[in-house]
């Protein structure tokens, strides 16, 4: 004990020592804001030192054994709710191992364990620190800090510290770690994982276009999806074949754009700002440079241009927007229809005004009344219908309808969020849909009784296909339909961490 606690005061002494030489800010050691009485902590040790998680022994005298850590039992003030306060024990280690040296602790990144894990309001997580230690002679000098905590009512509390090779690689990993120690263990359980439909198949994102960033999943066909991850790569994954078709840097600037066909397009810019257009699908990957204040779609042998809230074709305007701040309106394409009709959205400041259809070889525009559905979700050249709803505010649909395109009739479907179990009564549910391209498909999801509920109906208003995933287990951030029975699902999924795509045929 006597050890214990000369190595908490030399902690203490260095750091005041440094920041008084150095001129650098160092953070206090920790205090234990609800330590263990020291005879009670003494009579818990078995004679001979501690037994660790791995079942070998250390003694006390190994200040950053986990056994040595949970003893101390060490808390911290962390009104950040995401361990940003473990910086106090990043410090600590540096003045503890590197006397010698001034010390700088920079935040790199960081998770905490989602609610599911934790029977209570208890929380936890993990959080990577760099100490940059610079010497007598003026040379930096680099370690990573891995330090783990449970946050309860705004006090953080170190469970353990790893440097090295000890580090953990894995979310999983880091629950595990977690889970062992035995102060927080019985209020700690099993993270959920998605139930996996029958013929289903999920990939992590990550595992597939690498980084750490977070990764986006942009379904092309009823095979296959372009995966874009943030640091600069896109592949193309054929889930029949199971195997990458396509792999591509994007470089240094890039934004996705929208769905043309089959492809996936992106702008992408250099050092110089020189901009070209990149298409990516399961066949290739080509791009072309193009005017950065246009952007351009083709519908057949024809270019349409997106300018200033306004379509043209050539130095012809075919629907003209304008005005400013929230008197703005625009037009915005949406996607060709075939060789010579497109799509187009008209939106306002914060709402949409309607949709429409463009017919360049009639010259024609036929929007939808605002006096109804307004908004066209998919259209069904071959059937001759559109999937409509009303739109209200940005992105809230209701009032879901079979819109027949030669005489303009509307037949609602009357589809809504079905019950899927549980004693609470759902009121007013926030629905998002999604319909394939055809609009002979449409699927509503919303949140109900702790879980994201999906429904897939006809355009008879017949219930074909529903999942419930708990949000416990994740958290669903896309949903995309292709053709007759194939359903995309894009989620975060806790036990992992990481992005994944699902694809379900119904």
């Amino acid at each position: 004990m006597k050890k214990r606690l000369g190595a908490i005061c030399l902690a203490l002494t260095l750091a005041v020592f440094l920041a008084a030489c150095e001129g650098k800010e160092l953070l206090p050691a920790p205090s234990s804001a609800q330590p263990p009485p020291e005879d009670t902590a003494e009579s818990a040790l078995p004679s001979g030192g501690i037994v660790s998680d791995s079942g070998r022994a250390d003694t006390i005298e190994d200040y950053y054994a986990r056994t040595a850590v949970i003893a101390r039992n060490e808390w911290a003030e962390d009104p950040s709710r995401i361990g940003l306060s473990t910086e106090v024990w990043a410090r600590e280690y540096a003045a503890l191992h590197y006397s010698n040296m001034a010390v700088d602790a920079v935040f790199e990144n960081g998770w905490v364990a989602p609610p599911g894990m934790f029977v209570d309001r208890l929380g936890g997580g993990c959080c990577l620190w760099t100490l940059e230690l610079s010497e007598a002679s003026g040379e930096i000098r680099k370690e990573q800090v891995q330090i783990f905590f449970f946050e309860e009512e705004g006090r953080a509390c170190l469970t353990g510290l790893l440097t090295g090779e000890s580090m953990l690689k894995t979310r999983q990993e880091g629950y595990d770690y977690l889970a062992l120690d035995p102060r927080f263990s019985a209020r700690i359980q099993a993270v959920p994982t998605p139930d996996m439909p029958g013929e289903s198949a999920a990939v992590e994102l990550a595992a597939l276009c690498g980084g750490d960033n977070r990764q986006d999943a942009y379904p092309l066909t009823e095979t296959c999806a372009a995966l874009v991850q943030a640091e600069r790569r896109a592949v193309v994954y054929d889930f029949a074949q199971e195997k990458i078709l396509q792999d591509v840097e994007l470089g240094d600037g890039w934004r996705t754009e929208r769905m043309e066909g089959e492809a996936l397009i992106l702008l992408c810019w250099d050092d110089d700002r020189a901009v070209k257009e990149m298409s990516v699908s399961a066949e290739g990957v080509s791009s072309r440079p193009i005017d950065a204040e246009d952007l351009r779609y083709t519908v057949g042998e024809a270019a349409i241009t997106q300018r200033e809230g306004s379509l043209w074709r050539g130095g012809t305007v075919l629907l003209q927007g304008g005005g400013e701040g929230e008197d703005a309106k625009s037009y915005r394409f949406d996607r060709a229809l075939d060789d010579h009709r497109f799509l187009y959205h008209y939106w306002g400041y914060e709402w949409l005004e309607h949709s429409g259809i463009y017919d360049l070889a009639a010259g024609t525009d036929r929007p939808l009344p605002d006096n109804g559905p307004n908004y066209i979700l998919g259209v069904d050249l071959r059937r001759g219908t559109a999937l409509v709803c009303r739109m209200e505010d940005l992105g809230f649909c209701c009032d879901y309808s079979r819109l027949d395109l030669k005489n303009g009739a509307v037949r609602p479907l009357g589809v809504g969020p079905v019950s899927l179990g549980g004693a609470d009564e759902y009121e007013d549910p926030e629905v998002f849909p999604a319909a394939n391209r055809e609009g002979s498909r449409l699927c509503l999801w919303y949140s109900k009784n702790g879980s994201t509920c999906l429904e897939i109906y006809d355009l008879s208003g017949s219930l074909l296909y529903q999942w419930a995933v708990s949000e416990k287990a994740a958290m669903i951030s896309g949903v995309t339909l292709m053709g007759e029975n194939t359903l995309y699902v894009a989620m975060h999924r806790y036990s992992t961490g990481g992005e994944w795509l699902y694809r379900i045929e119904y």
